[in-house]
């Protein structure tokens, strides 16, 4: 491409033709992003003088800040594989011809291209990824719907074919393909919305887990992408980001099931399938007790009764008393009291103990204090 789009001229002096080639309009387009991470390590001198960065992290052309369209190569400055002094003198100032000669030549390698983008100057095609890629903000439901515990053909379906099947409504219509059918439960004209949110059995399969747990944010005319919004929490592999992916999955199944096998379409069954499919992710480890955090109280109605939440572990502290202080800890019960004196430095005073028999804990640690004291 050198040879035939370039022809002699630095690449930044290119500009594409009608004629070009695709691969050669794309590479001009980010020739300006990616020229100033571009350094050369200089050997035969086959690189452009004024324009490649060869004798540190700048050119020559940005040094002295100087405009120019000219084609030098380094080499036509050698002089039997040394500097030509005199050339140089009538190129560049004193200061810059210094130090151009201490640059080492070696005319029987070629040059070497490195990378600005990395510390050891090797080229490095992640770096160069995250450096030039344009990269959009992400769509929170995608993120905590990209998990394991949510199976790949179940994400595919929920995030592709409805979050944007508007477009596809938009475009098909007008290659002729009709979406008009009617719907399986309530012989209404069927649309994602209708099979997904609005129909009988997607209602009453909504409300079961909303109700289930306690979310109170299901309303039919909310469109798929707010409802989702609505379920999930900022945490991959939750119950909660997990339960409305399942519920389009197992909605969608039904629906074709009574399309082609003729069984009527039943919340009941969806519900179970739900219910079957979490047990089934629970005993292969991928929804763990984690995936149920704040929500251990729904692990029985949906058949896990085995998953507990972890136990609960209070950490209490002393607090030393001031410097040449004393702290008085007492504790009292129903059938006795005692207590300890310890100084600044956590050292036993003195302890006691002692039953009493009015049987009141208030009282008991009243007494503790009053003899403590």
């Amino acid at each position: 491409m050198d040879a035939k789009y370039c022809l002699g001229k630095h690449l930044t002096n290119i500009s594409p033709k009608p004629r070009d080639s695709k691969v050669w309009k794309r590479l001009s387009k980010i020739k300006w992003e990616v020229e100033p991470h571009i350094l050369w390590g200089l050997r035969e001198g086959d690189i452009f003088f004024w324009k490649d960065k060869w004798i540190g992290m700048d050119s020559f052309y940005s040094i002295l800040n100087t405009t120019s369209s000219a084609s030098v190569k380094v080499n036509s400055i050698f002089t039997n594989n040394c500097w030509d002094y005199e050339k140089l003198s009538c190129m560049v100032s004193d200061c810059i011809t210094s130090r151009i000669l201490n640059v080492p030549i070696n005319t029987l390698s070629k040059d070497i291209i490195l990378s600005g983008l990395s510390k050891d100057g090797v080229f490095n095609i992640e770096k160069a990824w995250h450096s030039f890629r344009f990269k959009g903000n992400a769509d929170i439901i995608f993120l905590n719907m990209w998990h394991h515990s949510i199976p790949s053909t179940i994400f595919f379906l929920c995030g592709e074919h409805f979050i944007n099947s508007s477009l596809l409504r938009i475009i098909l219509p007008k290659k002729g393909f009709s979406f008009t059918s009617k719907c399986q439960c309530c012989f209404h004209i069927e649309s994602m919305h209708h099979v997904f949110i609005s129909g009988p059995v997607a209602v009453r399969t909504w409300i079961y887990f909303d109700d289930l747990f306690n979310l109170n944010c299901f309303n039919t005319h909310l469109s798929l992408k707010m409802l989702l919004k609505a379920w999930f929490i900022n945490s991959k592999g939750h119950i909660r980001n997990c339960i409305p992916c399942l519920i389009l999955w197992f909605l969608w199944l039904e629906r074709n099931n009574s399309i082609f096998n003729g069984v009527k379409m039943n919340h009941i069954n969806v519900i179970q399938w739900i219910k079957d499919k979490i047990l089934s992710l629970v005993n292969v480890n991928l929804l763990t007790v984690k995936s149920f955090s704040n929500y251990f109280h729904i692990t029985s109605s949906l058949g896990i009764s085995w998953l507990k939440p972890p136990n609960a572990f209070k950490v209490l502290y002393w607090i030393k008393p001031p410097p040449n202080g004393f702290k008085l800890n007492v504790h009292g019960s129903d059938t006795g009291c005692g207590g300890l004196i310890r100084d600044s430095n956590g050292h036993l005073i003195i302890a006691f103990a002692g039953p009493i028999h009015n049987g009141n804990k208030d009282y008991a640690i009243g007494l503790a204090i009053l003899y403590g004291i």
